[in-house]
């Protein structure tokens, strides 16, 4: 492990991955399904709405730690890793297809999902990143081309107008008679700002970390926390009333750019940051590096772990409830499966790279 290396940053990534597998929970539960009625499907809302900040965690990482990088070759040579290890998990998907769930999948089709990052389902989050990743150094120049913190700050602002803050607005239907005070009434709604440019919400999540590099926002861990555990309740609360009689709706108010999830996730990146990680136990700090080395392959895999565990769950515990008491060992098991599967593609890229610097060195 790098003798310098940022232990709470670790931290991070590794609640971010757990964070990914525990909105999978809710989905692999049925929660989208189910209409949204009674203390169970709230308590359900409440942990979603916890969680949410999974991905967008990922993209304050990427502003944090990339704020440096420079329009070179060096530098766009690393997402070869990335690409790998897509390209690995979205074999072990299909292979896993195809042995338990016996589809039928033409070479055609295989080809096709690999471009379409689909071929690992929860590959979307490539297919973004891939973007801005290349986007970095540009990013970056834009970023560093500011001269003063005020300037970073309207950066900051203006990108929290156009991206998130439609999310809070343009949710209401004020001619639909009722509307406002029964939701289920209507899915429609008035434009207050717009929202053409909501799509770039990853550069404002980007922009945040490398903001919060620069200039660190130093919160009592008792305060960050208090804030993330309010906008939880606040806004999971919002979203349970919401939905209220009918199933789950995939409202601007509940995306990954949604006020609440840019909220939540800010008030947790703050919180971890504060959590005295450098005073942990060598192998918790290397406990916490492995994981997080390993999280990419872990959030592309899990979705194997998923389709074996989830199905057999439901069979052997029929009980809602009684399963979402288990979230935590269900969770800690699918993280233990995917984190075996990343081993496995890890060393399948460390082979392939020595095999690679041996022919440059033999060439």
């Amino acid at each position: 492990m790098e003798a310098k290396r940022n232990s709470s940053l670790d931290l991070i990534r590794v609640v971010a991955v757990c964070s990914v597998i525990g909105v999978h929970f809710c989905m692999n539960n049925n929660y989208y399904n189910m209409v949204v009625t009674g203390e169970l499907m709230l308590f359900l809302t409440y942990l979603r709405t916890a969680l949410m900040p999974c991905v967008p965690l990922f993209m304050i990482l990427s502003g944090y730690l990339l704020q440096e990088k420079k329009l070179e070759l060096s530098f766009y040579k690393k997402i070869f890793k990335v690409l790998f290890i897509y390209g690995f998990a979205g074999a072990f998907c299909i292979l896993f297809q195809i042995v338990f769930l016996n589809p039928i999948y033409p070479i055609k089709d295989m080809i096709f999902a690999f471009l379409g990052f689909a071929a690992a389902p929860y590959g979307w989050y490539i297919e973004m990143y891939l973007g801005l990743f290349l986007l970095v150094p540009f990013l970056n120049m834009i970023y560093h081309s500011l001269k003063s913190q005020k300037q970073k700050q309207w950066l900051l602002l203006l990108l929290f107008i156009l991206t998130i803050l439609p999310t809070a607005t343009n949710i209401f239907d004020f001619y639909t008679p009722g509307a406002l005070k029964d939701p289920l009434l209507t899915k429609g709604y008035q434009q207050i700002l717009p929202d053409y440019w909501s799509g770039l919400y990853p550069f404002f999540y980007y922009f945040v970390g490398t903001y919060l590099k620069e200039y660190p926002i130093v919160i009592k861990k008792r305060s960050s926390f208090f804030l993330y555990a309010l906008f939880t309740v606040v806004f999971g609360t919002f979203i349970y009333w919401k939905n209220h009689g009918r199933t789950f709706e995939w409202g601007l108010y509940s995306e990954w750019n949604s006020l609440a999830t840019s909220l939540t996730t800010i008030s947790l990146f703050l919180f971890l940051m504060q959590i005295p990680v450098t005073k942990a136990p060598v192998f918790i700090k290397r406990m916490l590096f492995r994981i997080s080395e390993l999280s990419l392959g872990m959030y592309l895999t899990s979705w194997i772990i998923d389709q074996l565990l989830y199905p057999w769950l439901e069979r052997l515990i029929p009980s809602l409830m009684i399963r979402i008491v288990l979230f935590i060992p269900t969770i800690l098991f699918i993280a233990a499966g995917s984190f075996a599967l990343s081993a496995v593609i890890e060393v399948c890229y460390v082979f392939v790279q020595r095999i690679g610097r041996s022919i440059r060195q033999n060439a």
